[in-house]
């Protein structure tokens, strides 16, 4: 469900959720949509697969309401209306009168991913937005009116996407919770509302293998373990195994580590994280630690791997709250050299 580009929204529904003035309108009727509206739903669908942060789940066992629910809709669709009602009313309760949960709307979205052929549940917690329109005590139609595409980075709260559960390499849920912390999620969104647990992909994999290697590297320069030129070979032998289809870290630690407790210790450090450490190489995460970005600044010019973008504890680029037209641009690193 991550990257999705050909998409097909098959049925919609959206319900308005104001828990701090106890109201909601729950909608009883799926309504034909206009081609506006599902060309306006399924890019926002597919801006939202793009983004980078979202998390690998599954639903708890036994499951609650909204798993059965999400369920019941991927094996008989003509239970979409019933049974998005009850997934809205689970979230109505799930917000109760916590007055840092905002109000908004729940849309809910039955989809087919048309390049691997399967169905999955789009639900997208969202502000409100011109396309939603709320008739008060009956339902919320969706209205297209040449307003902009609400942006992942904008309107967007929080998202789950759920599909059939299938083998490990697969998850059953992507979620992402824009107004959280990093990559945390709201409780009530993640343990009461889905109830469900991280797990791990192998886009997820790929990119913790890069960052830990790096990161042990690192460690070790620090403490003098190793010297710049082991760490850049290092790093040029992890740029290669991206190029793999598949990783075993005992192996890539036993063919360039030369000392045997270089080796476990590298093996102990991923072990330490709770890493998984063997894995399919997800290729178009593997890309983004191979791409190299060129940024330029007024007077200089930075070279930057495309996953290292999005890596906060590491760049940043903000606007200068007192000069708007500036934009502060922050880099975090242990080695500073100027060479020439």
């Amino acid at each position: 469900m991550r990257r999705l580009k050909h998409i097909t929204l098959d049925k919609l529904i959206a319900h308005h959720l104001n828990h701090l003035e106890g109201k909601k309108i729950i909608t009883r009727q799926a309504k034909p949509f206009s081609a506006e509206v599902g060309d306006f739903i399924t890019e926002h669908l597919r801006k939202c697969s793009m983004l980078q942060r979202p998390k690998a789940a599954t639903f708890a066992d036994p499951p609650g309401a909204v798993a059965v629910s999400c369920r019941k809709i991927l094996s008989r669709p003509s239970v979409f209306v019933d049974e998005s009602g009850k997934i809205a009313e689970a979230l109505y309760e799930c917000m109760g009168n916590n007055r840092n949960i905002d109000p908004g709307f729940l849309a809910v979205c039955l989809c087919r991913n048309n390049d691997e052929d399967y169905r999955f549940l789009a639900l997208l917690k969202m502000d409100p937005h011109p396309i939603f329109r709320a008739r008060v005590g009956q339902s919320v139609d969706f209205v297209h009116e040449g307003h902009a595409l609400p942006d992942p980075q904008g309107h967007l709260q929080k998202f789950a996407f759920v599909r059939k559960a299938t083998d490990g390499s697969m998850p059953e849920i992507l979620l992402l919770d824009r107004q959280a912390r990093a990559d945390e999620v709201a409780n009530f969104f993640q343990k009461h509302f889905l109830r469900c647990h991280f797990r791990k992909d192998d886009t997820i994999r790929t990119k913790e293998f890069y960052s830990t290697v790096r990161n042990w590297a690192n460690q070790k320069l620090d403490k003098n373990e190793i010297v710049p030129q082991q760490a850049t070979e290092l790093m040029k032998a992890c740029d290669a195994a991206l190029h793999s289809k598949q990783i075993n870290v005992e192996e890539f630690a036993r063919a360039h580590l030369a000392a045997p407790e270089r080796v476990n210790d590298l093996l102990d450090y991923f072990a330490g994280k709770g890493l998984d450490t063997e894995f399919t190489v997800d290729r178009e995460a593997a890309a983004r630690f191979q791409r190299m970005r060129k940024i330029r600044l007024d007077k200089a010019e930075i070279r930057i791997k495309e996953a290292d973008l999005e890596d906060r504890s590491f760049f940043r680029a903000e606007r200068d709250s007192e000069h708007p037209e500036v934009t502060i641009v922050q880099m975090r690193t242990k080695t500073y050299q100027i060479l020439g």
